[in-house]
């Protein structure tokens, strides 16, 4: 049976990691619950990750988004103020984020980010949609995400943009019901890329919304974070992974101890 720790009015850990938010719009429910949670990550927390995937589209050469999800990067800017190193991961629904201007927030484009938290556990991080290797989508995924399209982008009017990608991405996630995941075969992907250099003691990532938390080969875990569909975020303290279920603005943090989905 998993552990659970006592509820928290403030979040603490040596890492805490959200991904695959998907916030839509700067006063949705998901932008709220993020918004409190950075407000209430505690100062001694070594690490906040944003593990990718936190928008349905950000285009951060354009001024719309900037100032559409200004609060967010602004909530960025406090914790980081306060301490905390904040990351952004960008997934595959963020685009040329250097250019969003949050100051103290350091972004990760396109390589693997390994952390020494302050025990010397080592976490290697990475959004997940390259975790395959495919050599298509990865040309696909580089050209989109090149400074060609990023000048032709720019010249569109932001708001054509943002309209444009969310309805693609509605679209997207109608056929995501009809798509079944071969568990063992992303998990082979996972423990190959958790060992592949730079190598680290735990693996972290997203993209496929499913709270994984397997044990590795190594000795250590391959963990992500579900959608947000069920928001929750990832801590790990005390040589552990807890979740953290969020479910109302304000509320005391629950977490309970990462448990393996048994695949």
């Amino acid at each position: 049976m998993n552990r659970q720790m006592p509820s928290m009015a403030n979040l603490a850990g040596e890492l805490v990691l959200a991904s695959d938010l998907h916030v839509r719009e700067p006063d949705d429910h998901r932008a709220q619950l993020l918004i409190d949670l950075v407000d209430r990550i505690d100062g001694s927390t070594a690490y906040f990750v944003l593990n990718g995937d936190v928008f349905d589209f950000y285009f951060g050469a354009g001024a719309y988004f900037r100032k559409k999800y200004a609060a967010i990067g602004t909530a960025l800017e406090r914790l980081a103020a306060r301490g905390t190193k904040v990351i952004l991961v960008e997934g595959n629904h963020e685009f040329h984020m250097a250019e969003a201007g949050w100051h103290n927030v350091e972004i990760i484009r396109d390589h693997d980010l390994v952390l020494s938290l302050p025990s010397g556990t080592r976490v290697k991080i990475t959004h997940g949609d390259l975790l395959s290797q495919d050599p298509l989508y990865g040309a696909f995924r580089a050209l989109i995400k090149s400074r060609v399209v990023r000048a032709g982008a720019k010249l569109l009017p932001g708001s054509w943009l943002d309209a444009y990608a969310m309805r693609h991405a509605a679209v997207s996630r109608s056929r995501d019901k009809y798509r079944t995941l071969d568990h063992r075969q992303i998990l082979a992907q996972f423990s190959r890329w958790l060992i592949r250099e730079p190598t680290a003691d735990h693996g972290i990532i997203g993209h496929f919304h499913v709270p994984y938390a397997e044990p590795h080969a190594s000795g250590g875990f391959m963990v992500s974070v579900a959608s947000w569909d069920t928001p929750s975020v990832l801590v790990y303290h005390d040589q552990s992974f807890w979740r953290a279920q969020l479910a109302e603005v304000g509320a005391s943090f629950e977490l309970t101890q990462a448990e393996s989905l048994g695949f």
